[in-house]
């Protein structure tokens, strides 16, 4: 019997170490899957990027907002790991394996080629900028007049005799340093401590680099455009320098030489100087451009606003990224291998499970609502951003084409049942009803904007609007119910006619039971745009500045955050296959 019993404990523990095993069982268990958000447009990520350094052609990193971090290899761009969702304005390094960022919360995060981390915090200061001589002689800037100096071991206060901005810093040795900031200010350390400049301008300087210590270039920008945003330094003085781009603000220079800079700004301006004159590039893209460096002559890297990367290999610019930053509203597919998304500008796009297509709507109209039946049948609408223009597009599996346009009320959302059941709700409570021939127009009870609908089997449906507006659809007529607020309620997601959940502008989640609506605290201030989920148990919410919750029945938790973005929608395949969209073309996907 003991060695029954023996034997029997053998076998259990043998099963509870290797269960969830698959394959060989005298191998090791599979590593565990893990879930997250990532990237999917525009490639490789959509946030603003502040500044871009490298160590060769082949290893370039640029950084930007809610702590992003990418890495060039020479051949493709790649999402890194920073482990903080700081805003990151400045990147230098003494090699790839001794890199250097910075950002708000006196965050400065250290790479040894491996692995980002943070090296230094401090909550009473933003660090704007960074560079250095070594790997122990590294200088930082920012608000307040703010220099942090890296000895090699620890970050140190330096008195910088200035409480303004500090964006950008150069210099040619520990002992000849330049940092430029707010009010024309320009400060020189020679080694001991740091001095004021004459400078002969109030513009704000931003950016600067120097071919030696008798040629310097600063930019910047006089906000009420009656100043010159370039600066020249002979060594001696500094002096207002033609930059060919008079009107414009820029943020960044850099150079091979002395007679080969670039400068970056605003509305895609690109300058370059030949050591004469300077003159006009043509960047193709009228973003605000941040940050510039090369390893070459003819491989120089420009960043900016929404992710936007251009390069230039000695004769022309070029993107180097997805550049599709129209805002996007909605998305539905058929499986996680056709998705599609609707948003600004008449823009649809169709996601393949490979790569992201633009498809030809025919249509200039934003489009904030997309449903349908197969991938042969497919209904969008959507309206002109100043109201009516209402319209109703159908994709056929070839083309789309448009149903109805000039409609009197905006379309915010659309719910296809059959090909002659169709349902469509917008503006002034109105409701349209496809029955395969034509839309009609329903009763619907009330004026009020409707923003979204949902339907279920049985043919109930549920349409949510303005001032806690929800009203429910039995197959024969449309009628209020008490949702027990008056807050706007912009989404609303169900599982069967007695499991709905709806939400809207102050983060209150609102559940219906099939007999009442009743409020879930969900301890979010943030207005949520979408919902979406696979079950009770497994619900995701979608919100303003990059939030997005889940919510397993009875908490609800906030998910990794990649972007700053607000979100306008989701859509799933399944629980392990979900899709956020926002502004500027953000598309994030959930998956392993």
């Amino acid at each position: 019997m003991r060695t029954k019993l023996l034997t029997l404990l053998v076998i259990f523990l043998f099963v509870l170490i290797c269960s969830g095993c698959t394959g060989s069982s005298t191998g090791p268990c599979p590593a565990p899957v893990t879930m997250e958000w990532k990237w999917l447009n525009p490639p490789p990520q959509g946030n603003h990027l502040w500044a871009v350094w490298g160590s060769s052609s082949t290893d370039v990193f640029a950084v930007g907002d809610v702590g992003t971090i990418i890495h060039y290899d020479g051949i493709t761009w790649g999402v890194l790991k920073s482990g903080t969702t700081e805003s990151l304005y400045g990147v230098w390094g003494s090699s790839g394996t001794d890199v250097f960022t910075v950002g708000t919360n006196g965050t400065i995060l250290h790479y040894d080629g491996v692995s980002w981390s943070q090296v230094h915090r401090d909550t009473g200061y933003t660090l704007l900028g960074i560079w250095g001589v070594s790997p122990s002689d590294v200088f930082a800037t920012g608000d307040g007049g703010k220099i942090l100096h890296y000895d090699g071991t620890s970050w140190s206060s330096m008195t910088s005799g200035t409480d303004s901005y500090i964006y950008g810093i150069w210099g040619t040795s520990s002992r000849n340093v330049y940092a430029v900031g707010d009010m024309g200010v320009i400060i020189h350390y020679d080694g001991t401590s740091w001095s004021k400049m004459v400078s002969g301008t109030t513009a704000v300087l931003e950016g600067i680099w120097g071919s030696s210590d008798n040629d310097i270039f600063v930019v910047g920008a006089d906000r009420f455009g009656t100043q010159p945003n370039m600066y020249h330094y002979n060594g001696t003085k500094w002096s207002p320098m033609d930059s060919g781009a008079p009107l414009k603000e820029l943020t960044r220079v850099w150079g091979m030489s002395g007679n080969d800079v670039f400068a970056v700004g605003e509305k895609g301006v690109i300058v370059h100087y030949d050591g004469t004159t300077w003159s006009s590039m043509n960047s193709g893209v009228s973003l605000i451009f941040n940050g510039v460096w090369g390893s070459a002559a003819n491989d120089v890297f420009a960043v900016g606003e929404y992710g936007a990367i251009l390069h230039y290999d000695g004769a022309v610019w070029s993107i180097m990224n997805g550049t599709e930053v129209h805002y996007l509203y909605h998305a539905w597919g058929t499986s996680g291998g056709s998705v599609y998304f609707v948003g600004q500008s008449g823009t649809i796009l169709h996601y393949d499970g490979a790569k992201m297509t633009r498809m030809e709507s025919g249509s200039d109209l934003p489009l904030s609502g997309i449903n349908g039946l197969s991938d042969y049948s497919v209904f969008a609408v959507g309206a002109a951003v100043t109201g009516g223009e209402g319209t109703i597009l159908h994709y056929d599996g070839s083309s789309w084409s448009a149903m109805l346009r000039g409609y009197p009320d905006a379309m915010h959302s659309v719910w296809a049942i059959s090909e002659n059941d169709v349902f469509a709700v917008g503006e002034n409570g109105c409701i349209l009803h496809y029955d395969g021939v034509k839309w009609v127009s329903m009763t619907s009870g009330v004026t009020a904007v409707l923003f979204e609908i949902w339907g279920a089997p049985g043919n109930h449906l549920f349409a949510v609007g303005a001032g806690g507006t929800i009203l429910h659809y039995d197959g024969a007529s449309w009628a209020s119910m008490a949702s027990g607020t008056t807050e706007d309620l912009y989404t609303v997601w169900g599982f069967s006619p007695a499991d709905i959940y709806a939400a809207g502008s102050s983060g209150n989640l609102f559940h219906y039971d099939g007999s009442t609506w009743t409020l879930i605290n969900t301890g979010i201030s943030l207005a949520v745009s979408g919902i979406w989920g696979s079950s009770g148990v497994d619900l995701f919410l979608v919100a303003t500045q990059g939030y997005i919750y889940h919510y397993d029945g009875s908490t609800f938790t906030a998910m990794n955050r990649l972007t700053a973005q607000n979100f306008f929608g989701i859509w799933g395949a399944s629980a392990s296959d979900v899709f956020a969209v926002g502004e500027w073309g953000t598309i994030l996907h959930y998956g392993p």
